[in-house]
């Protein structure tokens, strides 16, 4: 995923922003596991094992609007904290 930041100055953030920035990225991918909660078991299951055994990764790559990346993260969805409340919760 990237993000295009429309906003900045120049495309350059401060280290304070930098520091938020980098918070809020390495967010997302976990964020969006939730979406796999409503699925039926044995979707989950399969959606878990595949995530496990194949390291399944999201990276999101943030750019200024001229095209310099000014942060990105990549994530082991397996790794993420919530993970196993997502793939055990029940529908």
């Amino acid at each position: 995923m990237t993000l295009t930041m429309t906003e900045v100055a120049n495309g350059q953030l401060n280290t304070s922003q930098l520091v938020e920035l980098n918070k809020q990225i390495k967010n997302i991918p976990c964020r969006n596991l939730v979406a796999f909660q409503k699925d039926m078991p044995d979707v989950k299951i399969a959606r878990a094992k595949i995530m496990l055994e194949d390291k399944v990764s999201a990276t999101i790559v943030v750019k200024s609007k001229t095209g310099n990346v000014i942060d990105q993260h990549t994530q082991i969805l397996s790794e993420c904290d919530n993970f196993s409340s997502v793939f055990s919760s029940p529908l």
